[in-house]
């Protein structure tokens, strides 16, 4: 008697077994992958320099400007997360960050930068024949004006800029001109992938250590 329940407990176990095995497998949901849209944005994704001319106005007299730029993935490769630097005429450092990403939705690129003097300024980007064109408003306490960007001439090295404002999107100003040039990678290094920028801008010298004098 004790043998055949033994038997039967095996048996019973064995067709459970068997009908968990025949039962499908529950697929894991695939993790979301970048858009071909975004994967335009990786033209940005390097270290670039900057060279460029303010035009008299508001700000100041005018004059050269030099920058410099760094672009990295955030993780997921969705967002494109931006470091700027640069200085006007006058020597004033202004710091900017940014980021840029694709709106599956509204099918249309965005932007959003924010800098040190409590500037931001939020944007969306169409890209056409190698142009891309940045709508958007510049906010500053109180103050709202509409601005246009546009990143033309793009070739794999450089490309050129210009930035615009408008009180009422009609009548436009040239602000900034200039040009970005992408810095070539150091070696050993992934591209795209790259260390905290140096806090010495790239247009100083950089500091010699001074030679000790001889006991």
């Amino acid at each position: 008697m004790h043998r055949r329940s033994m038997a039967a407990a095996r048996a019973a176990r064995g067709i459970a077994c068997a009908a968990r095995a025949a039962e499908p497998e529950e697929k894991k949901p695939e993790a979301p992958r970048p858009s071909p849209e975004v994967e335009k944005l990786n033209y940005f994704a390097a270290p670039w320099t900057s060279e460029g001319t303010m035009r008299p106005g508001p700000n100041g007299p005018g004059g050269s400007t030099q920058g410099r730029e760094m672009c990295r993935w955030m993780p997921g490769k969705f967002f494109l997360g931006c470091m700027m630097e640069s200085k006007d005429p006058s020597g004033t450092m202004t710091q900017v960050q940014g980021m840029l990403g694709w709106d599956a939705e509204k099918k249309v690129y965005r932007m959003w930068t924010f800098d040190n003097s409590g500037r931001y300024e939020v944007a969306t980007g169409t890209l056409k024949d190698d142009t891309w064109t940045w709508l958007g408003e510049s906010h500053l306490g109180e103050k709202t004006v509409q601005t246009r960007v546009v990143f033309s001439d793009t070739k794999p090295e450089a490309y050129a800029l210009s930035y615009e404002t408008s009180p009422d999107g009609k009548s436009w100003t040239l602000v900034w001109s200039g040009k970005y040039t992408k810095l070539s990678p150091r070696p050993g290094l992934t591209p795209g992938i790259r260390p905290p920028m140096s806090t010495r801008p790239p247009w100083t010298t950089p500091a010699t250590t001074p030679t000790p004098a001889p006991k």
